[in-house]
């Protein structure tokens, strides 16, 4: 009688902890407040990232789609090819670039294959030096805001790039696998710094599930092609200024159909949690 008791008590709190614990995902919003139309909105925005963020000049991309809804934007860019937070946090222009100018948002791309590290490497590698790099935003931005860019799997997964721990993690084998380590790491990463979520990877694959003919890839299977760079560029728009992208301006190097593609899912999923990105 007393083990059934003790059972029953055991049973009831595991249950009210179950139902008390909160993913990282759970904090961020899947649904946007969006911003009326008639209020023009402008920004400064610094990007802080790697070749991810300099294909195809991402950022000029975000600001002709500002444009284009009527917003303005402000930006710079410090993403040299193959950098990562620890070299942003020592870097001198940087560091300019930060005390020289006042920033209303600072977008952060980490290394694409480190923000797919294993749990027990992220800490080390990565998130300290996240953690560095917002005390030297902190110190002339104190109120900037912090976006974390969600990045992109790889076709091959980390593999192909000669990583050696990769070579004993079979999850990260694969873009699906590669892809589900990011968004996990991300999550735990902005929940540490307190940074919003654009969850541009994410968003590549959701729009491959929808169409698996889309190219977002080079050729290299790495980094983003034209259509790629466009997609991840409409959400940092709509995560920054949390509006719904309607015939808003696309590369000549894209089709219409797929820009009106891509901006009506990024819409979607940002304002109507269509799908639900967060647990995508």
């Amino acid at each position: 009688m007393k083990r059934s008791i003790l059972f029953l008590i055991v049973l009831s709190l595991s249950f009210v902890v179950s139902c008390n614990k909160v993913e990282p995902e759970s904090k961020f919003n899947c649904n946007l407040e969006e911003v009326p139309v008639q209020n023009h909105q402008y920004f400064n925005v610094l990007f802080l990232g790697t070749n991810l963020t300099a294909e195809n000049n991402l950022p000029r991309m975000v600001k002709k789609l500002a444009k284009s809804m009527g917003d303005s934007l402000f930006y710079l860019t410090m993403a040299p090819y193959d950098f990562d937070f620890q070299r942003q946090c020592s870097d001198k222009s940087t560091k300019a670039i930060l005390n020289d100018f006042k920033w209303d948002y600072v977008v952060l791309q980490e290394s694409g294959w480190r923000n797919a590290l294993p749990p027990s490497m992220t800490d080390s590698m990565s998130f300290i030096w996240a953690d560095s790099l917002k005390q030297i935003i902190r110190v002339n931005n104190p109120s900037a805001q912090l976006i974390l860019f969600v990045t992109n799997g790889f076709i091959n997964g980390v593999k192909p790039i000669d990583s050696n721990w990769a070579k004993t993690d079979p999850e990260v084998s694969s873009y699906k696998g590669m892809q589900k380590r990011i968004n996990q790491n991300c999550f735990n990463l902005a929940n540490r710094i307190d940074a919003q979520i654009a969850p541009c990877g994410i968003l590549w694959d959701i729009c491959l599930d929808y169409d698996s003919t889309l190219t977002l890839h080079l050729t290299d299977l790495i980094n983003p092609s034209i259509n790629g760079s466009y997609l991840s560029a409409c959400t940092i728009y709509s995560t920054i200024f949390k509006r719904k992208l309607d015939n808003a301006y696309y590369p000549l190097e894209i089709t219409e159909d797929d820009a009106r593609f891509f901006q009506n899912t990024v819409s979607e999923a940002l304002f109507e949690c269509n799908p639900d990105w967060r647990f995508y």
